[in-house]
């Protein structure tokens, strides 16, 4: 994986915990939009190019196939991948503590 990918990734993960209203303000330079990991680690024009040229699945043809029922189908190989991931690394093991406020769920 190359290290572009990674700090792609890393940039749109970190999105996540930081909110902001527009996409730009991310690499925005002020007082208060001063948010260093984003401008050091990629320009802003690069990640919006790779968020545009991102793609995981060929789109159906216009006449020929009705729109798919799963909303996610471009990225299920993706998901795929992380869900086998995630399942080898975090194996529960015998004891599982459950919170009382859940178990009426």
């Amino acid at each position: 994986v190359c290290w572009v990918c990674l700090v792609f990734l890393g940039l749109l993960y970190h999105m996540g915990t930081i909110r902001t209203n527009k996409l730009q303000d991310y690499w925005k330079r002020g007082y208060l939009f001063d948010l260093p990991c984003f401008n050091s680690r990629m320009s802003r024009d690069r990640w919006i190019l790779i968020l545009l040229c991102l793609h995981f699945a060929k789109n159906p043809a216009q006449d020929d196939a009705p729109e798919p029922r799963n909303r996610l189908y471009k990225i299920n190989p993706l998901l795929d991948i992380f869900h086998a991931n995630i399942n080898r690394i975090q194996y529960p093991t015998r004891v599982l503590a459950i919170d009382e406020s859940i178990v009426l769920c």
